[in-house]
């Protein structure tokens, strides 16, 4: 991973001070990462101020600032360019704690979207995706806010997992992938991520996404136990009661922002609705937190312009779309105002 990246996965690490948490059994699977890539494991855990204690108990929560300072050590490896895809073919959902082990018992994958709306803040407060049918297909979906996205590895992680899973769950290693998107600008070579999935990615989109055919949706799970799931989902709701606490309602406001713009400019009174808050409810705890919403909205539209900028294939009249400007015009004044430059100019400078 070259210097700039590093720099911003740092900043990253250092800039969340929220209180969002992952489950433990998951930042132990990314400890034995690092320590796969060669970091040793005492360092590891010094490095992040974890035990090996916290680590073992499968229903404990890390602090996701802990669980993200891994990952700082993981990218700074080298050779790590398929690592996404090497991680997602050798996933299992055990790794995922509480919730994966409900995820097995579901009868479909159908079910299992539907647990995974319902239980997905068990797993992690911060990177939540979705499982769902749209227009007839099946559909994986992760929506990070933009400063997430430029660590693409996660990315790549949760949708090559999820494909490894869907397979091993159904009994089926043939499902065919019918399309695949990631939010991140595409990396230097993309022929392992190609080889993995069957076809390109689409880089720079407003979602990673995962598309299947839908005859997988209402698939029997191999081996679901019904008794066994009514257990299990008693044991997640158990947790989900007493889940420590969530992220930072700014952070939970961008990602949906992020989400929403691709649909165009999302008004607060949505926004609000969705959270089921009164727009004046919405206001009052953002400002608990110093933020305006216009504010975040136009950071969130020029984070969200200048990452997708680094997709060379998206015309700019795209770009402005995917960020809610129905009218060029209006776009390049916004980002000429958010950067002194033209958005041609913004991209020339990257080349």
């Amino acid at each position: 991973m070259d210097d700039g990246a590093a720099r911003s996965a740092r900043r990253i690490i250092r800039g969340h001070m929220a209180v969002a948490t992952v489950v433990a059994s998951f930042t132990a699977t990314l400890v034995d990462v690092a320590v796969m890539l060669g970091v040793p494991r005492e360092e590891a855990l010094a490095h992040a101020q974890l035990t090996p204690e916290i680590l073992a108990n499968p229903d404990a929560r890390v602090p996701f600032k802990q669980h993200m300072a891994i990952w700082d050590l993981i990218l700074a490896r080298r050779g790590i360019d398929d690592l996404g895809v090497r991680l997602g073919g050798a996933f299992t959902i055990e790794s995922l704690g509480a919730l994966g082990y409900l995820m097995l018992q579901c009868a479909t994958p159908r079910e299992l979207g539907r647990c995974m709306e319902r239980f997905g803040s068990l797993l992690c407060d911060v990177f939540i995706g979705r499982f769902f049918e749209e227009d007839g297909r099946a559909v994986l979906e992760q929506v990070l806010a933009p400063r997430f996205v430029r660590l693409r590895h996660p990315a790549e992680w949760s949708m090559s997992s999820g494909l490894t899973m869907l397979r091993a769950l159904i009994g089926r290693d043939d499902i065919p992938v019918l399309d695949v998107w990631f939010q991140h600008p595409p990396p230097p070579d993309v022929s392992m991520l190609t080889a993995y999935f069957g076809r390109t990615p689409r880089f720079g989109a407003p979602a990673s996404r995962l598309v299947l055919p839908g005859e997988i949706l209402d698939a029997p799970i191999v081996n679901a136990n019904p008794r066994l799931h009514g257990y299990l989902e008693r044991h997640a709701e158990s947790l989900l009661k007493v889940l420590p606490g969530d992220d930072r309602l700014a952070d939970r406001v961008q990602r949906k922002l992020t989400e929403m713009l691709r649909h165009g400019v999302p008004s607060q009174s949505a926004v609000a609705r969705h959270f089921g808050m009164s727009e004046r409810t919405l206001q009052r705890r953002l400002k608990e937190e110093g933020v305006v919403f216009q504010t975040l909205l136009e950071q969130t539209r020029r984070e969200l312009a200048e990452l997708y900028l680094r997709e060379p294939r998206l015309a700019v009249y795209e770009v402005a779309m995917l960020v809610g400007y129905s009218e060029p015009s209006a776009f390049f004044r916004a980002f000429r105002r958010w950067t002194g430059r033209t958005p041609e100019q913004y991209r020339a400078a990257l080349a």
